[in-house]
């Protein structure tokens, strides 16, 4: 009995770091998308990478690049604007400089920066491309496209992919830079959401420990959620290949957060909803006087805190594989013994 109750104690912990982690990946991607983080990552990374001013106001002007910027400006709500607005204050970080793309794919790079560094030719040949390469001042950008030139030996498709591929290897390194960001924007929403709801590891251990009817009404919470999520996981892979087969089009798949403010608070309280059995929040009481005997427990409190903040620290992904394996062992038992021959 103590190894089943500690395997639901487990499950009980698991599934609330998993649905702190999944409120604050709603949380993320509304900043993310008020903030125009990506957009702003990308932008500092074109300006780095073509560090020739003049060169960037051609690429910048490039109708591959300018029409989808100009697409792009079609404003924002009132509390996106002051979500943006907060962020840029604490973090002290400007904000992109006019409408920018979030997302830019190597061949669009590759032909809007060739076709920039001589503007006077409408489809410039690989000979007038080199010209115009060599004839720029000395920057780190020239360096480069004289480096895609010395591999390409006139062949102008093959110089393309070298841009190409060479864009790509940068901005890897770019995406592993935001997702950085993004893990630390993850860090101060989850301390400040394991604050907000008083989510005690320590506690909620000693409370589910000690309460087995609780425990199995966040068993079944776990269950359910298992089984939501694996549904889901297994209806979009069947849209998927639905599409895949040549029948009727699938709907294309629609991601796990949709970033609206009306559906990331639907997202939230539901998981409020999950959380609710669980004892979390402060209760309002009046405040102690201080005593030496309260040392050990805000100590234990400061623990219990900050073990929650590192675990949503994790992520959603890791938390429901972790649950879900959790699941399959308390749903195994044990493994009966064999009926002895008569």
């Amino acid at each position: 009995m103590s190894f089943n109750a500690a395997i639901d104690v487990a499950i009980s912990l698991i599934l609330m770091y998993l649905v702190l982690s999944l409120i604050v990946t709603v949380v993320n991607e509304v900043i993310a998308t008020a903030a125009d983080l990506r957009a702003s990552n990308l932008q500092a990374a074109l300006i780095a990478l073509i560090d020739d001013p003049a060169l960037r106001t051609q690429f910048y002007n490039h109708g591959l690049i300018a029409g989808v910027n100009d697409a792009t400006a079609d404003g924002k709500g009132i509390l996106f604007r002051i979500i943006d607005r907060l962020y840029r204050v604490l973090t002290r970080s400007g904000a992109a400089d006019g409408p920018h793309v979030s997302y830019l794919s190597a061949q669009v790079f590759a032909r809007a920066l060739l076709g920039s560094v001589d503007v006077a030719k409408n489809l410039p040949t690989y000979q007038d491309i080199e010209n115009a390469v060599k004839a720029l001042p000395d920057t780190n950008i020239r360096d480069a496209l004289l480096a895609q030139l010395a591999t390409a030996n006139g062949d102008l498709q093959l110089l393309h992919q070298n841009v190409a591929a060479w864009f790509d290897n940068t901005m890897d390194r770019v995406s592993g830079l935001y997702k950085r960001h993004l893990k630390q924007i993850s860090l101060f929403v989850g301390t400040v959401l394991v604050l907000v709801v008083n989510a005690d590891t320590l506690k909620v251990t000693k409370s589910m420990w000690n309460d087995a009817a609780l425990r199995a009404t966040i068993v079944q919470t776990a269950s359910a959620l298992v089984a939501e999520r694996q549904g889901n996981s297994a209806s979009n892979t069947a849209a998927a290949a639905a599409g895949n087969s040549g029948g009727q089009a699938a709907a294309t798949p629609q991601p796990d957060f949709d970033v609206s403010v009306r559906a990331a608070v639907q997202r939230i309280r539901s998981a409020e909803q999950r959380l609710r059995p669980l004892p979390l929040g402060w209760s309002v009481s009046t405040a102690p006087q201080w005593r030496w005997s309260l040392v050990w427990p805000v100590l234990a409190k400061i623990v219990g805190l900050a073990l929650t903040a590192i675990a949503i620290s994790l992520g959603a992904p890791f938390w429901f594989d972790l649950l879900s394996m959790f699941m399959r062992i308390r749903g195994t038992g044990d493994k009966p013994e064999k009926t002895s021959a008569t």
